[in-house]
């Protein structure tokens, strides 16, 4: 009876191991999905004019925050993007080699890209609301974004994160809603119009 205890709890702590790896590799590689129907449906209409561009400028600025908090290492013209990325990095890249040895700023810079992050979808809100269409934006994309979002929130209170964490994620779910409730006030406002 023991060993059959036994295996039992060894299969429970292999499955919670197996389970805990997954969730990790979602973390790190699941964040790339969303956008692929993005992409597609930017290939398909050959335009980006719905899609807010200021996404993926969000989405760099917390990526390189984030890089240098684990220290593992309205734009017109793309080279003007790149210039500004590439300043950016430069700048933060000087003052975390400056500053690393000081808590309080690893902590801030930490707190920072969790909380640039967060702000991910804030530019394709206000595209959509200035607009007031979500024509061009993929639902897809924002589907999977709450998606995400709501797994990352909820890995984060399980795996007892820091509050900062769990508080960006919400902010982060609470910005997905509010972008899919546009696409039901547009497509509304679309189907009143027309009929």
């Amino acid at each position: 009876m023991d060993t059959e205890v036994g295996l039992q709890e060894e299969d429970v702590e292999a499955s919670w191991t197996l389970l805990s790896w997954l969730a990790s590799c979602l973390m790190v590689f699941g964040g790339a999905l969303p956008y692929v129907p993005q992409y597609q449906e930017i290939q398909r209409s050959s335009n980006t004019e719905g899609f807010s561009t200021r996404v993926c400028l969000v989405l760099l600025i917390a990526n390189i925050l984030r890089i240098f908090f684990c220290y593992f290492w309205k734009w017109s013209l793309f080279e003007d993007y790149m210039l500004f990325c590439l300043g950016f990095t430069v700048l933060c890249a000087g003052v975390t080699l400056l500053l690393l040895d000081s808590v309080v700023f690893v902590e801030a810079l930490g707190s920072l890209a969790l909380l640039f992050e967060a702000m991910l979808g804030l530019p394709q809100l206000l595209q959509n609301f200035s607009n007031h269409s979500t024509k061009g934006m993929s639902v897809k994309m924002v589907l999977l974004w709450t998606a995400g979002d709501v797994f990352k929130t909820t890995y984060f209170i399980l795996n007892d994160s820091p509050a900062q964490f769990w508080i960006c994620g919400s902010t982060q779910i609470f910005i997905d809603v509010a972008i899919l409730l546009q696409v039901l006030l547009y497509n509304q406002d679309t189907r009143i119009k027309l009929g």
